[in-house]
Order: C-alpha cells, then sequence, then structure tokens
C-alpha cells in the first residue's frame, strides 16, 4: 500500500455493518498442492543483494534457492477458499532451519502476484540466507485471482498469512524438511500493514499455535484513524489510484454495494469501475485519475467525510487501524523521512498508541531522505541482522 491521507460471514451484512468480525477463523485448512518453479542459483543471489551496497547483507547470501507455489485454503467471508503463495527453501541447508514469512508491497496487476511474476525480489534474501520462507500473494490473486483483493482489511491481510503459515509447515513436516522453532514477519508498505495485522493476531490469540520470534513491518498505513483527521486538509494527493483501491475494497468487502458514482465524480467513476480489474498498472490508473480531490470525489461524499459524517468509511477505517493491541513480540518498525506517500509520522504515532496498550515496547528506525520506494533498502540491511541474534 503507498497512500497519504490515508494510506468478514456467509450472509450478507446490512448496509451500516462495516466492522470487521473479531475472531480468526481458526480451521484445519489442506494444502492443496506444491509445485516447484525452479531454482535461483546463488550467484544471482548475489547480485541482487549487491545492488543494495550492502558488504553486511551480502555476507549473509549463502545458499542457492528452490522455489515453489504452494496452493493452500483460506478463509474469504466466511467461506473457504483456495489461495496461493510461494515457499522459498534454501538450497543444501544441514540443520533446521527458521521460517520467515515476508508479505510484498501494493501491486494493481495480478500479474504482479509473487507465485505469478518470474521476476526477482528481495525474498529471495532471507532464504539464501538459511531462512525457510513463506510469501502469500494475498487474497485476490494467484489462485484467488477471481476475487477483488480486500487491501487494508484487517482480517484478511492476516489470514493470508496465517493460513499460509500453517499450511506451510505442514507441507514441510509431510516432506520432512527440518525447521526451527524461531518465526519471523517481514513486510514494507501494503506488506508492512500486512505483517502488522498478522502479528495482531498472533500475540493475541495462543489457540492459533504459532509463536513470533520477530516483526519487522515497513512503511504501512497502520494508523488509518490518523489519516482519517488528514482528509479535507489538503486538497492534493499525488497518487489517486491508492484511494480508489482502498475505496473499491471496501465497498466490495463489506457488501455496500455502493455504485462507484457515489464516491468518485461520474467521469472518474467510470474510470474506476474500467480499469481496478487487475490488469492494469497503478501508474496508469493514477494517469486517467485527477490529483485534485475536489475533481475526484462526488461532492456529497468528499463533503460528509470532511464534517465527519460519512459514518461507513469512518468505521471501515477505525476498525481496521493496526492501534488497539497489546505488542507481545518484538516489533520494529521501519520508515523513511522522505516519504512522499505515507509519512513517516504514521508509524512514530502507531508506536506511541500501540505502547500505550501495555504491551512490550516498540522499536522505530527512521532513515534519513529517501522516498517510499527507497526506504524498503535500509529495511532489509537492518532486519536481517536483527533476526540473526535471536537465532
Amino acid at each position: 500500500m503507498s497512500f497519504t491521507f490515508l494510506q468478514l460471514s456467509c450472509a450478507k451484512k446490512r448496509a451500516d455493518d462495516v466492522t470487521p468480525e473479531k475472531s480468526i477463523e481458526n480451521l484445519d485448512l489442506k494444502v492443496i498442492s506444491v509445485t516447484h518453479q525452479g531454482n535461483i542459483e546463488h550467484r544471482d543471489i548475489s547480485v541482487l543483494a549487491s545492488l543494495l551496497n550492502s558488504p553486511e547483507l551480502s555476507a549473509r547470501i549463502k545458499y542457492g534457492v528452490s522455489k515453489n507455489k504452494i496452493v493452500y485454503q483460506t478463509t474469504y467471508k466466511g467461506n473457504i477458499i483456495e489461495a496461493s503463495g510461494m515457499i522459498y527453501l534454501p538450497i543444501g541447508l544441514k540443520e533446521p532451519a527458521p521460517l520467515l514469512s515476508a508479505q510484498h508491497g501494493t501491486t494493481f496487476e495480478k500479474s504482479g502476484a509473487p507465485s505469478v511474476s518470474s521476476g526477482m525480489s528481495f525474498y529471495e534474501l532471507f532464504a539464501s540466507g538459511g531462512y525457510i520462507t513463506f510469501v502469500p500473494d494475498f487474497i485476490g490473486y494467484g489462485s484467488s485471482a477471481h476475487l477483488f483483493h480486500p487491501y487494508y482489511d484487517q482480517k484478511h491481510s492476516a489470514l493470508a498469512v496465517i493460513d499460509l503459515i500453517k499450511t506451510g509447515k505442514k507441507y514441510l513436516k509431510e516432506k520432512n524438511i527440518a525447521f526451527n522453532d524461531k518465526l519471523y514477519l517481514i513486510g514494507y508498505s501494503e506488506g508492512g500493514y500486512v505483517t502488522l495485522a498478522a502479528q495482531k493476531e498472533i500475540d493475541a490469540d495462543p489457540s492459533i499455535g504459532l509463536n513470533l520470534t520477530a516483526v519487522a513491518a515497513g512503511a504501512g498505513g497502520y494508523d488509518l484513524t490518523g489519516m482519517l483527521g488528514d482528509m479535507g486538509k489538503t486538497n492534493y494527493y499525488s497518487y489517486p489510484a491508492y484511494l480508489a483501491f482502498i475505496i473499491k475494497s471496501f465497498n466490495i468487502t463489506y457488501d455496500w454495494d455502493k455504485p462507484s458514482s457515489y464516491f468518485f465524480k461520474k467521469i472518474y467513476a467510470d474510470r474506476v469501475d474500467r480499469t481496478m480489474d487487475g490488469s492494469k498498472g497503478g501508474g496508469e490508473i493514477n494517469g486517467l485519475l485527477t490529483t485534485n480531490l475536489d475533481s475526484l470525489f462526488n461532492p456529497a461524499f468528499y463533503n460528509n467525510i470532511k464534517a465527519g459524517s460519512e459514518i461507513q468509511f469512518k468505521k471501515a477505517l477505525i476498525s481496521n487501524s493496526l492501534i488497539d493491541f497489546k505488542v507481545a513480540s518484538p516489533l520494529r518498525l521501519y520508515h523513511a523521512k522522505g516519504d512522499e506517500v505515507i509519512p513517516y509520522q504514521n508509524s512514530i504515532a502507531t508506536k506511541s498508541k500501540l505502547e500505550q496498550q501495555g504491551g512490550r515496547a516498540i522499536e522505530i528506525r527512521l532513515s534519513e531522505g529517501g522516498s517510499h520506494g527507497s526506504g524498503l533498502t535500509p529495511m532489509l540491511k537492518d532486519a536481517l541482522p536483527w533476526f540473526e541474534s535471536f537465532n
């Protein structure tokens, strides 16, 4: 995810019922299939690591990596569905490996899902460093591409991660692939939000059966309530495609069933409906919208936002903010001070509000300058050595 001023039952919900269910399904879900997609040589991962200009990180690249697509069961609106992701296995590891789940950032295109894309990413770095690495596609991508992605929905974000870890562990045991009791989470941008959503559920519910060793979350819009206060204070947003994504997601996930023209002026409502189908990239969608919010939004919707009377939308932001749980596992938040998409103050506010819940102290790592895109690099340089300190 990346946006500044913002940045689930079988029965149909009432129009005014927007609060996600508090409980997370804890079902005995199955692995549907695991398909080997090839190997990545150690030297290729070393080249990737060298691009980060970090000798410390490069020194941790030890193994080639086996790529495997997993299709597993999770739930969406109370129904069991098939979802997908990746399992990256270190090749030649001689001892039980720690587990790590890495959550990706926003992708508008269905083709950008980890199990679909053929390109390399930072996930390989963790596996090459000796971690069995799970990477969920998220609901709405890969095997569940027929669904609209529940973007910034706390419940389904957490389920995609938790259910992949649990079913992935079943697969590892079945194949006699040894792993130890260490479990890490890491994610950036939308992945940072998804990571914190998963930590919230795991820390709060022992029945899930997972124990976190440490968590690293970067540049996610965790405090949606704080961002709500910014709406109406500015008439400019540089990347309106993100706004369209979250509004359309809430409208579908919570069964509001409102036409896009309820939220956007008709010319832009038509463009949102035409382009938000997973075939267009964020840049292309962005170019068809406008950065002027008075021009983008339906005046009635926007005026209600500014007046605080857009209750459905407000409740959705409140219920999906990750500021109300007791942090039980070590957590580091990362953010670049020059982030133009999600202001770094969001991470500072999140840290403060979480610590008010009485949990353990939270660390924050702010990098000077940078941007939303470049803020990932200092996070990777710091998080891997930090994780290793627990092994």
